[in-house]
């Protein structure tokens, strides 16, 4: 039986291309996997209606850049009720990622998705925000059964007049908006939030 070392040997003599990797074929394997679901993120076609998503509990959160301190704040109070936050932000990126792809498969992939809206967001009609907005929204539609938005309003004068924020997608105001001033969560929206990331884990281990 010719030894790993003549096998490496002639395989190099074969070809100069040829690279031998002495690892454990189940980790080649899921490094394989993993490489592959990277540089192949799910399009809108394939996590449409009937696509099971992965009720592992990551959630989106979306804000304009004026709002980066509430948007830290809501990140650090989801990550001590064990919620995944899927958090995107240009310093994560690395050479050559494709923003718009990793960004839109992000929301496509989630579990939840918390827009934060404030009187920045109202006093802006452009930014990349209202992008990820308008795919949320597009993607509430195909999801029946359980609850995916969830908008924040950060300002800590809000009364509970949703009309305030008129630059809203339409499908924002057919759900409740939720105080977070400051982006302080309140006790009612960390417990609704648990309770749903709770249930989706049970679906998961029946």
């Amino acid at each position: 039986m010719m030894s790993d070392r003549s096998f490496t040997a002639f395989l190099e003599r074969f070809s100069q291309d040829t690279r031998w990797y002495a690892v454990d074929a189940r980790q080649f394997v899921a490094e394989l996997s993993r490489r592959w679901a990277e540089r192949n993120p799910p399009s809108e076609s394939q996590t449409g209606a009937g696509v099971t998503v992965d009720p592992g509990g990551s959630i989106f959160i979306s804000y304009s850049s004026d709002d980066i301190g509430a948007a830290r704040a809501v990140y650090a109070a989801l990550q001590q009720i064990g919620g995944d936050v899927a958090w995107f932000d240009k310093s994560q990126l690395k050479p050559g990622d494709n923003w718009d792809q990793r960004l839109r498969s992000a929301i496509q992939r989630c579990t939840f998705f918390l827009p934060l809206l404030s009187a920045n967001t109202e006093q802006r009609n452009e930014g990349y925000f209202r992008l990820e907005w308008t795919e949320a929204a597009e993607r509430m539609r195909r999801i029946q059964g359980r609850k995916f938005l969830f908008p924040l309003v950060i300002d800590r004068d809000f009364t509970g007049n949703a009309g305030a924020y008129q630059l809203v997608p339409e499908a924002f105001r057919t759900v409740q908006f939720a105080h977070a001033p400051g982006g302080s969560l309140q006790d009612n929206l960390i417990g609704e939030l648990s309770n749903e990331l709770r249930a989706l884990r049970r679906v998961r281990v029946q």
